[in-house]
């Protein structure tokens, strides 16, 4: 669901997990203000972009090769609670993936739990209202001007930016049934990034503008999150009787 931020963030860093977006955020968060790099706000992996009516706030998405993404998330343990996230206000859920099943299984199972390529598309199409830029983690040394320009970043900093660490798990090194299992999953979404290109700005028509926001359907969906969690907070027993009844009514 959607989710209206404080005015004062002006940079918000989104992706779908295992591709670096903590480091970007600690970097970013020394000079601009931003969603928490730990995603103690839950802004991070959130499933839509959120609403800012801040009209000089930049939103960038991070996201990279999903098979390596799952990959890595499985490697760190963080497949659950990754799920968990992604998953997370959504009408249609399946289950999160459980703590205990390995990669092989997953890849065997070949259904995107993670629900990475919606989460990607929510992000890069169906809900953007900010300017937005999506740049590949791979790639994003090769960018750094671009970012900086984007975030309006001091260019002193620079060479300060984070140097490229090798990833720990690379599909390389996974045997032939899950390689296959993961691209089956995933090929045609890899393919679909490929085409988009490594370094893009969406959402330029909406530099400085705020009113376009308010007709949306991204922020009438933030707008009733507000309204429930409000109610959730001060009438418990009312919200969820709302909640089952548009359950039942599904």
């Amino acid at each position: 669901m959607g989710k209206i931020i404080p005015k004062d963030i002006e940079v918000v860093v989104g992706s779908y997990g295992g591709v670096g977006t903590t480091f970007f955020l600690d970097f970013i968060a020394q000079f601009k203000k931003t969603n928490h790099p730990q995603d103690e706000d839950k802004i991070k992996h959130l499933g839509m972009p959120p609403v800012s009516f801040n009209k000089n706030v930049r939103f960038v998405y991070i996201y990279g090769d999903p098979m390596e993404a799952a990959t890595s998330l499985f490697g760190r343990g963080m497949h659950n609670y990754q799920s968990k996230k992604l998953q997370r206000d959504q009408e249609a859920v399946n289950e999160p993936i459980p703590l205990d099943l390995s990669l092989e299984d997953y890849a065997k199972a070949g259904v995107d739990q993670f629900q990475f390529r919606r989460h990607f598309y929510n992000w890069y199409q169906d809900y953007l209202i900010h300017p937005t830029l999506f740049i590949r983690y791979e790639k994003i040394w090769e960018h750094k001007e671009e970012i900086f320009k984007f975030l309006d970043l001091p260019i002193s900093e620079l060479e300060n930016f984070p140097k490229k660490k090798e990833r720990r798990s690379k599909l390389a090194d996974l045997p032939e049934p899950v390689l296959s299992g993961l691209d089956t999953m995933y090929g045609d979404f890899v393919k679909e990034l490929d085409e988009i290109g490594e370094c893009v700005l969406r959402g330029e028509e909406y530099t400085g503008k705020r009113s376009h926001a308010l007709c949306s359907r991204n922020v009438r969906i933030a707008i009733r999150r507000e309204i429930g969690e409000a109610i959730n907070e001060r009438f418990p027993s009312i919200y969820r009787k709302i909640r089952d009844a548009r359950a039942a009514l599904k």
